[in-house]
């Protein structure tokens, strides 16, 4: 049984007591896609997921 700390820290949006799995894929310079998946389900479900996106140009000469 996994225990949160009470009260929620104002950070804590949401808790899932669940274990999974996270897949980072890299899609280019500027772009990356996380998944959390939980392990408790008999068919694969996303139980999170999130785009990252670089703010910065790559091809910038100060950045190669």
């Amino acid at each position: 049984m996994l225990r949160f700390k009470t009260p929620k820290p104002d950070w804590s949006v949401y808790r899932e007591a669940s274990f999974g799995y996270g897949i980072l894929q890299v899609i280019n310079l500027t772009h990356a896609h996380w998944a959390w998946h939980r392990n408790e389900d008999i068919e694969t479900v996303v139980g999170d997921q999130l785009w990252i996106q670089s703010r910065s140009d790559p091809l910038h000469p100060c950045n190669i």
